[in-house]
């Protein structure tokens, strides 16, 4: 099918009709129809196609095909996680040759640890979009499946690459083939986790298809289970470690809070929409991780954007009420 009779097939798989999906998109009506019914083209980065790409769990990429088949399709599936930060960056506005940029400025802001202090390095040499926002869903299938029962995998591959090309291939080949994807999607998790603790507000197991969740609950156990495997994390790994003891002492203190927090999303966090990004927004904006907004040069508001991250949401609130009335005072001088 051409592309855009694929781009209402993905509305219509969603159950919206053109008024809804623009309500909820902020995209006329009007305009869907003409991209739906190719009289206005559109591409990959068109402000639409990001958002209902996100709701439907595809790589906006897919649009850069002019004919799409289903096994197309297949290749372009994402996982839940990267669905909903997908879903995330499009509300809050974010430009798509922004997403990379702005998560590692996030990171940045709320881990301030050597490993993820190199911004130019990181974006040259690392591809954050590939780690959590182009997640391959059946790469992942893939992974868990070869760890949960990796003789069953095995047996299994062999066979269907016999019946579908007449090719052997030796289980040693397998393994190897399939260990490297492990490592990536274990040290994955670990990175995940450190984007869901700078979020700090969205319900983790929002974000997880459940035979991943698991995976995620079992790095959360204790530092030990968080610290495994993470050299194979980007950036670390990546970036030349001369300080990585020094990371992992601070990580390591870090953690409790880490998992603390994350334990209690678990329970009481909020689903990914469109409202409560709006909400996320707001904290950014008020200061809390504003990704634009210059670093303080004043030691006394260094240390106070370094220990806010520990308030409790009701404390940052009184905080928040607390300047605006400074600032109306000062406006109003």
């Amino acid at each position: 099918m051409k592309k855009n009779e694929f781009l209402e097939k993905i509305r219509k798989d969603l159950g919206y009709s053109r008024k809804k999906i623009g309500e909820y998109l902020e995209v006329s009506p009007t305009t869907i129809e003409r991209y739906e019914k190719g009289k206005v083209d559109f591409n990959y980065k068109t402000k639409y196609v990001l958002g209902i790409c996100a709701l439907a769990g595809y790589a906006n990429e897919i649009f850069t095909l002019d004919e799409i088949d289903e096994n197309t399709i297949a290749d372009y599936k994402l996982t839940l996680f990267s669905s909903k930060l997908r879903e995330i960056l499009y509300f809050l506005n974010i430009e798509y040759d922004e997403y990379e940029l702005f998560l590692i400025k996030l990171l940045q802001k709320t881990y301030k640890i050597d490993f993820i202090l190199d911004t130019d390095y990181l974006l040259k040499n690392v591809d954050l979009k590939d780690r959590v926002i182009n997640q391959n869903l059946y790469s992942q299938i893939d992974a868990i499946d070869f760890i949960k029962n990796q003789e069953k995998f095995i047996y299994d591959f062999k066979n269907s690459l016999r019946d579908k090309y007449n090719e052997k291939i030796s289980d040693n080949e397998v393994k190897k083939l399939f260990e490297n994807d492990k490592i990536n999607f274990l040290a994955n998790i670990r990175l995940e986790i450190m984007v869901l603790y700078t979020l700090k507000v969205f319900n983790p197991k929002k974000f997880y298809e459940e035979d991943k969740l698991p995976f995620f609950k079992e790095a959360l156990k204790d530092f030990n289970s968080f610290i495994k495997d993470f050299n194979h994390i980007a950036p670390v790994g990546i970036v030349p470690i001369y300080h990585w003891e020094e990371d992992e002492k601070q990580l390591k203190k870090l953690f409790p809070t880490i998992k603390q927090i994350l334990e209690e999303l678990m329970i009481k966090g909020k689903p990914v929409n469109k409202e409560t990004i709006k909400e996320f927004k707001i904290e950014l904006e008020t200061g809390a991780i504003l990704s634009t907004c210059n670093e303080p040069t004043d030691p006394k508001d260094k240390q106070i954007c370094e220990l806010l991250q520990y308030a409790p949401p009701a404390f940052k609130d009184k905080i928040i009420e607390k300047l605006l009335k400074f600032k109306d005072e000062v406006e109003d001088i």
